[in-house]
This record gives structure tokens, C-alpha cells and sequence, in this order.
């Protein structure tokens, strides 16, 4: 075999081991990707409205239950981006649904709004109510949720 096509094949066989790796890489980032759903319900009884904010299948979707007879309606509806969708793993990776409390309440506050938070992370669920309180995980949840639908109708 001529010494130019000697090195022209290993350039290739190279070239087809560089791509098999890192499609091996690529398929072992998308395999550490967590299931989840999260379905924050928040009421608010002065507006008598109960709204829901699901979030899952790499979709966003907010839906309004007015407490009256009309109809429900959907607030918005989003696809999340591929950065989007990074992001909440990251967030998501950084909660770990097991310590958290079922109940977090300021018994000392009396307002009309409350939050309950279906979350689903991986094969860990909790269904967890809020009152007036601040806590850092559910606050990193708001926060997307609140960036991701800003403009929204």
C-alpha cells in the first residue's frame, strides 16, 4: 500500500472513532436527564380564581379554574427550549424531594393565597402545601416557571 493512502485510511478510521465517542457522550449526557412533574396549584380566594402550573414533557402550561361558572382557560401554553430544558435539570438535580417538609406555614400571617406543589423527581413524589413562607427549592421552581411564561397574555 502506498504511505499517502496508508495515512488517508487511518485519518478516516480516526475520524469515524472520534465520531462514535462522542456520540457515545452525547447519549450518555441525554440518559442522566430526570423524569419529572411538578403541578403547583395556587389558590387565591379574594379573586376567586385557583390557577395551575404544570410543568412537565419539557413543557409549560398555566390553566385558570375561575371559581365561578365560567370556563376554565388555558393562561399559556410553552415548549422549553433546549437551554430552557438544561436549566431545569440543573434546578431540578439540586432538590432533593425526600427532606423536604410536606407542610411549610407562617402561622403568624393571614392572607387569601395558598400554594400546594405536586412534584414528581426522578421516582422520589411529594405533594407539599405553602403558606405565606419562602422556601429555597420551590422558590428556584417559581422562578423558571416565572421566566419561562413572563411573556405570556
Amino acid at each position: 500500500m502506498h504511505p499517502v493512502n496508508s495515512n488517508s485510511t487511518k485519518m478516516k478510521h480516526n475520524g469515524l472513532l472520534l465520531i462514535i465517542i462522542l456520540l457515545l457522550y452525547l447519549s450518555a449526557c441525554t440518559q442522566t436527564d430526570l423524569n419529572y412533574k411538578i403541578v403547583r396549584t395556587d389558590i387565591v380566594m379574594g379573586k376567586h380564581k385557583h390557577f395551575e402550573w404544570i410543568l412537565q414533557n419539557d413543557s409549560v402550561k398555566v390553566i385558570e379554574y375561575p371559581m365561578s361558572s365560567d370556563p376554565d382557560s388555558i393562561v399559556c401554553y410553552k415548549a422549553l427550549t433546549p437551554g430552557q430544558t438544561g436549566k431545569l435539570q440543573t434546578i431540578l438535580k439540586g432538590i432533593d424531594v425526600d427532606t423536604m417538609k410536606e407542610s411549610y406555614v407562617d402561622s403568624l400571617t393571614q392572607g387569601e393565597g395558598s400554594s400546594t406543589y405536586s412534584i414528581t423527581i426522578g421516582d422520589k413524589s411529594k405533594e407539599i402545601y405553602v403558606y405565606y413562607v419562602d422556601v429555597p427549592e420551590l422558590i428556584k421552581i417559581d422562578k423558571f416557571l416565572y421566566d419561562i411564561t413572563a411573556d405570556c397574555k
